[in-house]
């Protein structure tokens, strides 16, 4: 994409090829949006008529959103954007089966908004197993396989790598996840953190092989602000 003027002040154009990081708002997006910025601005937790417009709004948005992912409308749960997304899907995962097991396997190349969740958990008493990368930045399936004990109940690993890009094989961690899983009596999920590319191809729920996800608008065209769970 090309666009004119600097950060510097100079003018002139740059090519931003920096969509890992954030993308700039579709006009088709943009177009669509204009009525809930400006007359559809409702509370969709009210039961007054302008309440009830965004809700249904939203409710198809939902709808559409779940079409897209091969998923159910009620898996899907929007959120603040990224960051959010990331904190519900690890930390609920996490104290849901705390009583089961405590360990949480990541990498050391995730975004902050994975690192600093995992770091609060490891503040409450969870074990969490930083993996390294490798000289591209990946997550090797079989080092995932291989820290997984009797004790881990979840497995987060970001899709594709917001600074440089490297796409991680989560179809294959989700598989070396479930094959070590039938190893122990207890849950084991697979939670890729795909929050930072999220536009930038097609995937579905099951081309992912995972349990949750998570992703922010900015990554693909979309406003600022939104995330969703699912």
């Amino acid at each position: 994409m090309a666009t004119k003027g600097s950060g510097n002040g100079k003018s002139g154009e740059i090519i931003y090829m920096d969509h890992a990081g954030t993308t700039p708002l579709d006009p088709t997006v943009f177009k669509a949006m204009i009525p809930y910025f400006t007359e559809m601005f409702g509370n969709p937790s009210s039961i007054h008529t302008v309440g009830q417009g965004a809700r249904y709004a939203l409710d198809e948005a939902r709808e559409r959103v779940a079409a897209v992912l091969n998923c159910r409308a009620r898996e899907v749960v929007f959120t603040s954007g990224g960051t959010e997304s990331d904190n519900a899907a690890i930390e609920g995962v996490a104290t849901a089966l705390q009583e089961t097991g405590n360990h949480i396997i990541t990498s050391n190349a995730e975004h902050h908004a994975v690192l600093h969740t995992c770091q609060h958990l490891e503040s409450l008493g969870f074990d969490v197993t930083y993996l390294p990368v490798d000289s591209y930045g990946t997550v090797q399936p079989e080092s995932v396989y291989q820290a997984i004990t009797d004790k881990t109940t979840l497995v987060s690993v970001m899709y594709a790598n917001n600074e440089i890009g490297t796409v991680n094989p989560v179809p294959e961690i989700a598989s070396a996840v479930k094959q070590r899983a039938v190893s122990f009596p207890e849950p084991l999920l697979s939670t890729p953190m795909q929050c930072r590319q999220g536009g930038s191809w097609t995937w579905t729920s099951a081309d992912l092989r995972s349990t949750c996800s998570a992703c922010q608008g900015t990554s693909s065209t979309a406003p600022r602000v939104p995330g969703y769970c699912l």
